[in-house]
């Protein structure tokens, strides 16, 4: 698996445990990074580091579970 590919599968990994502590070591080491290396992949790829892209996907999760609670 190249790279890039292994990046995806990260980025797949974050968001399906968005509502877990993750910590930047154990996912670089559940896809065979070095923390350094995978922390410079995922920024270039995303474009912010990882806790920021956590952060936004956190918050663009709680937006849409809000946006689906029906008003009682």
């Amino acid at each position: 698996m190249k790279h890039l590919e292994r990046i995806e599968k990260a980025l797949e990994y974050i968001d399906g445990h968005l509502d877990e502590a993750l910590r930047l070591e154990e996912i670089s080491g559940v896809f065979h990074f070095s923390p350094y290396y995978f922390h410079r992949m995922l920024s270039a790829v995303v474009g912010r580091p990882m806790t920021a892209y956590m952060r936004e996907r956190r918050l663009q999760k709680a937006c849409m579970l809000l946006s689906a609670t029906k008003d009682t």
